[in-house]
């Protein structure tokens, strides 16, 4: 049974829970592995006083449809950052950070600036948070000297520093197909300034072609007593406290996202392409988190409150219009169009519960299209989400009648239980809070 707040197994095609940390230094004095915290499950009305004050804190905004990066860093091989339609976590646009085949051996950029070099990130909590999606043709590094993927770094700005904070995909590893290593670097005063690895990692394998929601925290502090933190998806991975950074550099800062490719990491499959979106720079976990602006990218958790959209019906939503399991689709807000996964006791099949009348659970009555809201357990009202060959989009399968799927056979609230394929039984789950 999988506990809630954390990712329930996708199917086999689409894949989405994280593999558990593995630390490279469990005797550390300074534990960098946390337990997960559980997602904040926010009220709207919370969510709505949220972005009406939070705004003095948000240093920094770009999500390819607002705000905008300090500057680029474009080098070689690389193609200058910018915003495109698709794919977007949310809203119209997301951004684009590609690097072409490594024609030689120089290092190639397709970086973005969110905080320009100077000494206002020293001593203070600060917080970077993003949305990021990996192509999923992009090339792990090996373990030899040259290879490395940047994909945000927090650098001192002296030359051939290896930054103290490094969002990176890891070296050396072969994560398998549909998938991308990742690890988290904290350089301390006492590793050394241009080589070798930093004492502190915290390393996981995430998916391709699916969005993840990930907030860097720091207070850097070369002499001790600052912190790095890890999100993702909500859930913190890692907390380690201590030194932060090195006193033998420049004490200031810049904050960079995108591709660092080193000069030998081997382009065998021609480009390297990551995605971001509600890319925020902050002074709080609140100002810079990307789940705040909803999103619609992977598949769902459990215990989050989502919004059920159509992709036939200009993703209208699924409403409850009562108790007794009246439905339509709607461009409404509220709870009557709120959704959330429950565990049912059976491996891959939740309860869809509504959060207006009760948590009642979405019953399906018959095969035909008869559904009601009820505290019933059993296979009527048991659900899984299979992959429906539209990214972000899913089949919603009834155990009770065949893995039968739920479709909207009209835009005025009709719907039926069938095999059929389309976007009338396509399904996406857009977070509510």
């Amino acid at each position: 049974m999988i506990p809630d707040h954390t990712t329930p197994p996708a199917p086999a095609t689409h894949s989405s829970a994280l593999q558990t940390p593995s630390p490279v230094n469990t005797t550390l004095p300074h534990a960098f592995f946390s337990p997960g915290a559980t997602r904040r499950l926010l009220t709207l009305t919370f969510l709505t006083l949220l972005a009406a004050s939070t705004d003095a804190s948000v240093i920094r905004k770009w999500d390819g449809e607002s705000g905008s990066p300090i500057s680029y860093d474009t080098r070689d091989d690389g193609v200058q950052a910018a915003a495109v339609t698709s794919p977007a976590y949310e809203g119209s646009k997301g951004i684009k950070a590609q690097v072409n085949t490594n024609n030689n051996a120089t290092t190639d950029r397709s970086e973005f600036r969110m905080h320009e070099c100077n000494g206002d990130m020293f001593g203070v909590a600060r917080y970077m948070g993003f949305a990021i999606r990996f192509d999923g043709n992009i090339d792990q590094p090996l373990s030899s000297s040259g290879n490395w993927l940047t994909l945000h770094q927090w650098r001192q700005c002296t030359s051939m520093a290896i930054p103290p904070i490094n969002f990176e995909l890891q070296k050396g590893v072969s994560p398998g197909s549909g998938k991308v290593a990742i690890q988290l670097s904290v350089r301390t005063d006492s590793d050394p300034v241009n080589s070798g690895p930093p004492t502190h990692q915290y390393k996981t394998t995430l998916n391709t072609n699916q969005w993840y929601e990930i907030v860097i925290g720091a207070d850097v502090r070369p002499a001790g007593g600052g912190f790095a933190r890890l999100w993702i998806d909500g859930t913190q991975v890692a907390n380690y406290t201590g030194s932060i950074g090195q006193s033998e550099l420049a004490q200031e800062m810049e904050i960079k996202c995108g591709i660092y490719r080193g000069p030998n990491v081997p382009s065998g499959n021609g480009t390297d392409t990551v995605y971001f979106d509600e890319v925020r720079y902050g002074t709080s976990f609140n100002d810079v988190d990307p789940a705040q602006a909803g999103g619609s990218g992977g598949p769902p958790q459990v215990g989050i409150w989502y919004f059920l959209e159509n992709r036939n019906y200009s993703n209208e939503r699924l409403k409850a219009t009562n108790a007794t399991g009246g439905l339509d689709l709607t461009n409404d807000f509220g709870n009557k169009v709120q959704w959330r996964l429950v565990n049912s006791g059976i491996t891959d099949y939740y309860y869809l519960e509504n959060r207006n009348y009760s948590n009642e659970r979405l019953k399906a009555t018959n095969a035909t299209g008869g559904f009601d809201l009820t505290n019933d357990t059993g296979n009527k009202v048991r659900w899984r989400f299979t992959t429906s060959g539209i990214t972000d989009y899913y089949y919603l399968e009834n155990r009770e009648y065949s893995n039968e799927r739920l479709k909207a056979t009209s835009s005025s609230g009709n719907y039926d239980l069938t095999n059929d394929t389309g976007n009338k039984v396509r399904w996406r789950f857009v977070r509510a809070n």
